[in-house]
């Protein structure tokens, strides 16, 4: 570091020039746009997003109790192993779908008859 008084004058001529003022005036202009910039993006960001939240609310169906239980067959919750979590009936709605071959035929023979 150089303390000379050459350094000292031409440090003062730094700080007190209009050229510098200028510059460091302009820095915090556009600074300050920047940041109101910034700040009305998220605003409107912001804004829209909590619209698109709303909208998907108010479009969505209402839930209720009676909605949630199973309608008809039972459905069933396996784990990513294939084991059984849970099975979700109704008191009276307890069936399962399966295919014919699955069927003994002694069976399909008695349903029939």
């Amino acid at each position: 570091m150089n303390f000379g008084k050459n350094s000292k004058n031409n440090k003062q001529q730094n700080i007190t020039s209009k050229n510098k003022k200028i510059e460091k005036k302009l820095g915090l202009y556009f600074l300050r746009i920047l940041l109101i910039s910034i700040l009305i993006i998220g605003v409107i960001g912001a804004s829209s997003t909590l619209g698109a939240v709303r909208a998907v609310i108010e479009s969505a169906p209402p839930i209720s109790a009676e909605s949630l239980t199973p309608q008809g067959e039972a459905s069933i919750i396996y784990d990513q192993e294939g084991n059984e979590i849970q099975r979700l009936t109704a008191p009276d709605k307890n069936r399962i779908s399966v295919s014919i071959d699955e069927i003994p035929e002694d069976l399909q023979n008695a349903v029939i008859a």
